[in-house]
């Protein structure tokens, strides 16, 4: 009787834990159901464009502050309120001007240093505003693409920088729409093609004519032998 009520008390553990084990199981696939449907569709190209644009458009927005900053720095480079060191790291700060400031209190001014200020200022502004234009042509490049953005393929949205460093950013993304990847920019800078132009030639034919003339020398007494 003793092994009877073992036996059938092992029967219900194993059959507790078989039950316990598959509700856990089951709510652990309803738990992470749940948490799909919860967090953004990665892979989908509509929400990549979203994100994308945004992440372009708050680059574009940064740098035009940076060239700003360095605006205002050249305009009064020459004063020798500046330290050299400080403006070469600004441009690295969430806040050119309000960071440059601080950091001319604590180094001091280098009037010493005023024509390498003045240069250093003008190479960053012309550096910063040239890749504030980039960032925001892509992004308006990217925002046009939204109307259709099902059909972008994803290798345009996630390789869409390598068009930043290209001739033509809009010829690179159109060109990866219409083959549905980067190779072309990945492989170097290339350049759109060029409309030929037609040339004609017109060739003109002159005709020269040429007159012979024949002089004979006369004596004065041919007459007389005539």
């Amino acid at each position: 009787s003793r092994l009877l009520y073992f036996s059938f008390c092992c029967m219900n553990v194993a059959l507790g834990s078989g039950i316990s084990v598959s509700r856990v199981r089951h709510d652990g696939e309803h738990i992470l159901n749940g948490a799909k449907n919860l967090l953004p569709l990665e892979g989908d190209p509509c929400f990549e464009l979203e994100q994308l644009g945004s992440h372009y458009v708050a680059n574009s927005e940064h740098m035009s502050s940076i060239a700003e900053a360095y605006r205002s720095i050249l305009s009064t480079c020459s004063t020798g309120i500046h330290n050299l060191a400080c403006i070469t790291k600004a441009r690295f700060a969430n806040k050119p001007m309000e960071w440059l400031r601080l950091c001319n209190q604590q180094l001091g001014p280098q009037p010493v240093a005023s024509g390498a200020v003045c240069l250093v200022a003008q190479r960053v502004r012309d550096e910063v505003s040239s890749e504030s234009d980039k960032y925001r042509r892509l992004s308006t490049m990217i925002d046009s693409a939204r109307d259709g953005c099902s059909s972008v393929p994803l290798a345009c949205i996630i390789h869409a920088n390598q068009c930043l460093n290209q001739f033509d950013i809009r010829f690179c993304f159109n060109q990866c729409l219409r083959t549905g990847n980067m190779e072309h920019a990945m492989m170097g800078s290339m350049q759109p093609p060029k409309t030929l132009a037609s040339t004609t030639t017109t060739t003109t034919s002159t005709t020269s004519t040429t007159t012979t003339t024949t002089t004979s020398k006369t004596n004065w007494w041919d007459a007389i032998v005539a």
